[in-house]
C-alpha cells in the first residue's frame, strides 16, 4: 500500500475526486444517505487498485412509517386452546405447503389469496386440504378475463388435498374455450348447460387423476366454488359468473355488509348431510351471475372461512379490514389467520376489490 496520503472520492465515475478541503457544500452526504465503502480488488484490476477504499454516496429510502410488525393473529372468538403455529411436519409425500399467499392486479381488478393449514390439521400434523387459483385468461379477441376459484377436499376423504389442488387446476384449463361465451349477456340462455359441461369436463379429469394415482375416485373428493371474471364493461362494472359444487360459500361485501351470493349454506340448514362434492357424474354446478361495481368485494372460501363469518364478531372485523381497499400481501395473511375458538378448520379465501 502506499505511504502518501489517501484521497476520498464521491461518486464520479473514477477514482480521482476533488480533495477534501476542496469539496462543494452539496457534495457532502444529506439526511437519509450513507457512504458504502467499495474495497479495492486485491489482484490490482480496479483502477483505485493502490487505494484501500472508495466511499461511494448512495441514497437511501426513508424509514417505512408506523410499525412494520404486525404481531400476533387476533383472537375474535373465544380463547382458541390450541397454538396458531404450523407445528410439526406432516407425513404426506405429496402434502402442500402449510399457508400459501398470492395476489395480483387486472384492469380494475385487484386480488388477494390465502390458504391456511387449520389449528386441527396443524396439531394431528394432517396436510391442508383447501386450495386456490388465481390468474388471467383469454375470453375472446382482445379480452382478458380473471379466473379465481377454491376448493375444500372432504375431511373424510385421505386423498382429498390431491383432489382440491387438481381441480383448481383443470377448471383453468376447461373454462377458457367456454369464457367468451360465459361472459356475453346475449348468451345468457345457454348459461347453465355450459356450465355444466365444463363441471363434467373437471369431475372426468378428477377420476382420470385417481386412476393415474390407483385410488378410488372419492379419495379426491372436493368442493368447487369459482368466479370468471369479465372485464370492464362501462363505469367500472364487471359482469361475473359464479359457480358452485357443494358447500363452500362466496359473499358479496357491499355498502359495509356481507351478502351471500348462492344463499344460505345447505350445511348449515342440514346438520351431518353429506356434502356434494366432484368427481361426480351427476352434480350439477349452481350457477349465479353478478354485477359487480366500483366499491364491491368478491369473496369466495371455504367453510373453514365462511363458518366463523356468521359470528358478528368475525363479520364486523372483515368489514373493517377489506372495506377501505385491498390490503398488503403480509396484512391480508394476517388478517385471515385470526383466532376463533372451536373453529379449527382450513381457511382459505380469494378476495376480489372492484374499481
Amino acid at each position: 500500500m502506499s505511504d502518501e496520503p489517501r484521497r476520498e472520492a464521491l461518486v464520479t465515475g473514477t477514482a480521482d475526486g476533488p480533495a477534501d478541503h476542496e469539496r462543494r457544500e452539496d457534495d457532502r452526504p444529506q439526511p437519509h444517505e450513507q457512504v458504502v465503502p467499495i474495497t479495492a480488488d486485491p489482484a490490482g484490476t480496479t483502477r483505485a487498485a493502490a487505494r484501500e477504499q472508495i466511499p461511494v454516496r448512495i441514497q437511501a429510502e426513508e424509514p417505512p412509517p408506523g410499525p412494520a410488525e404486525l404481531g400476533e393473529p387476533m383472537v375474535l372468538v373465544g380463547k382458541p386452546r390450541l397454538a396458531s403455529r404450523p407445528g410439526a411436519f406432516t407425513a404426506e409425500p405429496d402434502a402442500p405447503p402449510d399457508s400459501v399467499i398470492d395476489g395480483g392486479d387486472l384492469e380494475g381488478l385487484t386480488v388477494r389469496a390465502a390458504s391456511l393449514r387449520g389449528d386441527e390439521h396443524r396439531y394431528y400434523a394432517d396436510p391442508r386440504q383447501d386450495a386456490f387459483a388465481i390468474g388471467p385468461l383469454v375470453a375472446g379477441k382482445n379480452a382478458t378475463a380473471l379466473l379465481v376459484c377454491v376448493a375444500d377436499g372432504v375431511g373424510s376423504q385421505p386423498k382429498s388435498h390431491l383432489g382440491s389442488a387438481a381441480v383448481t387446476r383443470f377448471l383453468r384449463q376447461e373454462i377458457t374455450p367456454y369464457a367468451e361465451k360465459l361472459l356475453d349477456p346475449t348468451a345468457e340462455s345457454g348459461l347453465r348447460k355450459r356450465c355444466a359441461e365444463v363441471t363434467a369436463h373437471v369431475s372426468q379429469r378428477l377420476e382420470h387423476e385417481a386412476a393415474q394415482r390407483q385410488v378410488p375416485a372419492r379419495a379426491l373428493s372436493t368442493t368447487l366454488v369459482a368466479a370468471l371474471i369479465g372485464p370492464d364493461t362501462g363505469g367500472g362494472h364487471h359482469r361475473a359468473v359464479l359457480l358452485a359444487v357443494g358447500d363452500s360459500p362466496a359473499f358479496m361485501l357491499r355498502d359495509g355488509q356481507f351478502e351471500q351470493i348462492f344463499g344460505q349454506s345447505a350445511a348449515g340448514e342440514l346438520a351431518g348431510a353429506a356434502t356434494e362434492a366432484l368427481p361426480s357424474r351427476g352434480a350439477e354446478p349452481v350457477v349465479m351471475v353478478a354485477d359487480l361495481g366500483p366499491g364491491d368485494v368478491l369473496v369466495l372460501c371455504t367453510d373453514g372461512l365462511g363458518n366463523p363469518m356468521a359470528n358478528s364478531s368475525v363479520s364486523d372485523q372483515l368489514v373493517k379490514w377489506w372495506q377501505g381497499g385491498p390490503p398488503s400481501l403480509p396484512a391480508f395473511f394476517w388478517q385471515m389467520s385470526f383466532r376463533a375458538q372451536s373453529f379449527g378448520d382450513d381457511r382459505t379465501a380469494v378476495c376480489v376489490w372492484i374499481g
